[in-house]
């Protein structure tokens, strides 16, 4: 492994401040993927601190004709607490943000979704997979 892939990692492990954690996230969605350019990032305000938001970052896209909902949700959350933080069944990011699909469907405003969860550290593979399970199929 590269020794950047490797400073870069530690560098994530070690950020303590979720409000530099959500810009750089936000920034780094906004620069790799086109259509995700728009996202509003709802999860600061006007001086870079967070705020309470279901969501840390929302916009709609459209994608072969439809209109899609993307959401953020970032965390500097240390691994061992990354499972209560996405899947707890009430307070999980997983469940918030299939409750702003469910209104955003009932009105007939998307066709669907995409939920990024972004993280400062490498999520174990049983939880990626969990969290695509409660997520529902495709």
């Amino acid at each position: 492994m590269s020794q950047l892939i490797t400073d870069t990692r530690n560098k994530l492990a070690k950020m303590a401040s979720p409000d530099e954690f959500e810009a750089l996230a936000t920034a780094v969605l906004r620069e790799a993927e086109p259509a995700y350019a728009s996202i509003i990032h709802v999860g600061t305000n006007a001086d870079g601190r967070a705020v309470r938001s279901p969501v840390d970052g929302i916009t709609i896209y459209r994608a072969e004709g439809n209109r899609r909902l993307l959401m953020g949700q970032h965390t500097i959350t240390a691994r061992r607490g990354l499972r209560a933080k996405w899947l707890d069944k009430t307070t999980g990011d997983v469940v918030k943000a299939m409750r702003i699909l469910a209104h955003e469907l009932d009105r007939n405003a998307v066709e669907g979704a995409t939920l990024v969860l972004a993280c400062s550290c490498e999520p174990s593979e049983d939880l990626i997979r969990d969290v695509h399970a409660a997520a529902g199929p495709a």
